[in-house]
């Protein structure tokens, strides 16, 4: 079994970072999805990868940004997922063109942040998006802003995948 626990949105709010990984000390992962991955500094757990990709405020208004990606892709037990921030990919104006891209890259799961609205999304397999049918379902999961409370966790299990949102 596997414990990811998902942070996006923190805008300096590193407090929040911190009581929420606190209370998941038996993670085996972080994820933050940008816009404020610098916070995750703050997380004294040396035994817990921590992984992150730029948001735009990263993009445009940081100059600490250097060697982290915008998008990257993380397996755990099988399941493939994709971590971006959303802005690129247009995800306040709705998830299809997101769906496909990640469908398209062959995650199991979409992570994107952005928006600062926790979301839980699955759209099977044969279901019509950007135009094409998926190939196989995809999950879509936004974690909302930690910078206002949200989180989200991640556990995987025997191929099963449970999505559920955290509040501090």
């Amino acid at each position: 079994m596997k414990k990811i626990v998902v942070f996006s949105d923190s805008h300096g709010r590193t407090d929040l970072v911190r009581r929420a990984a606190e209370l998941h000390r038996d993670a085996d992962a972080f994820f933050h999805l940008g816009d404020g991955f610098a916070d995750l500094e703050g997380i004294k757990m040396p035994d817990i990868p921590i992984l992150a990709v730029k948001g735009n405020g990263e993009e445009w208004f940081s100059f600490s940004a250097d060697g982290i990606p915008t998008e990257r892709m993380e397996e755990a037990e099988g399941i493939r997922m994709l971590l971006v921030h959303g802005h690129r990919l247009g995800v306040k104006s709705g998830y299809e063109r997101a769906a496909r891209y990640a469908a398209d890259k062959g995650a199991d799961i979409l992570l994107f942040g952005h928006t600062h609205i926790p979301h839980e999304e699955y759209i099977p397999e044969g279901e019509f998006v950007g135009g094409s049918c998926l190939k196989h379902g995809i999950y879509l999961f936004n974690p909302g802003s930690i910078g206002a409370s949200s989180y989200g966790i991640i556990t995987i299990a025997n191929g099963n995948i449970l999505l559920s949102h955290g509040r501090v």
